[in-house]
């Protein structure tokens, strides 16, 4: 613990970095958080020496800009103040800047209010609304690639389109997939096993947090022979690697690449978290789930029945009715 006692004149840039590398002890998260630190320095412009500590000491100045600079999306708001907030505990802050703290702390519950209100009426916004596409336009669109493996980073956008098609999307480091032909169980990451006579994922780190139980992910016949393809022609220790050749490094690296490859091929740019408001407003009829089926469905995905039940979209008789066009098609 050596940057408990330092004095706020030597709490500059690189000590939150510190702090981040000595309280958070998952590599992923660690990288995770400090990706978002220097996003959030250069997404605010702050002219001084210590520009993490000025931020969190002036709320009141820097939360519009923090509003201004992330177009105002409450999610993104939200998930930004969440992380400020998260600084102070880090660096044991609350206390020396206890007002701040607070109004920081004010803010935040405003946006997550409003998040709520949004999730209690499951109104799609109108980002979501622009990037929803149905299953069935998925699996039409993917049917026309010719060549799915004519190069390694073609056949990886190949085999993420089909994975999300064929599992149930759940927030899971997929970034960092190893695969092996037998399952040897020496390790607490996520991995895939493709066997000769069954293939699934084994999901250790998943929502975030190291479970003590892992998710087991079956991976059918059709997935496995895209997969088994696609590691024959490049091989790779890694499901999903980066230009490097390397698993991706952090989530948001993954992330990129996920919300690139829809863009590429969709024209939208579709996330993790989007795909499966996709999936359980397209594929999940709560109307006719018993009590356990939601309930498995929710632990498949690695969240409670409540928030898997905010998830659901429900659009307009207008967007409906286009889809119901499309799937009678």
């Amino acid at each position: 613990m050596i940057y408990r006692n330092m004095t706020t004149e030597q709490m500059d840039n690189d000590y939150f970095y510190k702090v981040l590398d000595e309280k958070i002890s998952n590599i992923n998260t660690r990288n995770n958080y400090k990706t978002r630190l220097t996003s959030l320095l250069n997404k605010v412009d702050i002219e001084h020496k210590h520009e993490v500590l000025y931020l969190l000491a002036h709320p009141r100045k820097y939360f519009p800009l923090v509003e201004e600079r992330y177009n105002h999306k409450i999610s993104t708001v939200k998930n930004v103040l969440t992380f400020i907030l998260s600084l102070f505990k880090y660096a044991s802050l609350k206390c020396k800047f206890e007002r701040s703290y607070n109004k920081w702390k004010e803010f935040h519950e405003e946006y997550s209010n409003k998040e709520q209100e949004i999730y209690d009426n499951n109104v799609p916004s109108e980002s979501q609304q622009a990037k929803y596409i149905s299953f069935k336009e998925m699996r039409e669109k993917i049917q026309t690639i010719k060549s799915p493996h004519a190069t390694l980073r073609a056949s990886l956008e190949y085999c993420l389109m089909n994975m999300y098609l064929e599992i149930i999307p759940k927030r899971a480091d997929f970034g960092q997939i190893r695969v092996y032909s037998k399952d040897k169980q020496k390790t607490d990451r996520n991995y895939l096993v493709l066997g000769d006579n069954e293939s699934y994922f084994v999901l250790n780190h998943y929502n975030k947090t190291q479970k003590d139980e892992p998710i087991i992910e079956p991976v059918n016949d059709r997935l496995a022979s895209i997969f088994k393809a696609s590691m024959k022609q490049y091989p790779r220790k890694y499901l999903y690697v980066g230009i490097d050749g390397e698993a991706f490094r952090s989530a948001n690296s993954y992330a990129k690449f996920v919300v690139g490859t829809y863009k590429k091929y969709f024209k939208k740019p579709i996330g993790v978290s989007m795909l499966r408001h996709i999936y359980i407003s397209d594929k999940v009829d709560f109307n006719k789930l018993s009590v356990k089926e939601k309930d498995h469905i929710a632990s498949s995905m690695a969240h409670s029945r409540k928030q898997q039940e905010q998830y659901k979209l429900f659009f307009n008789d207008e967007r409906k009715t286009e889809n119901e066009k499309k799937d009678n098609k």
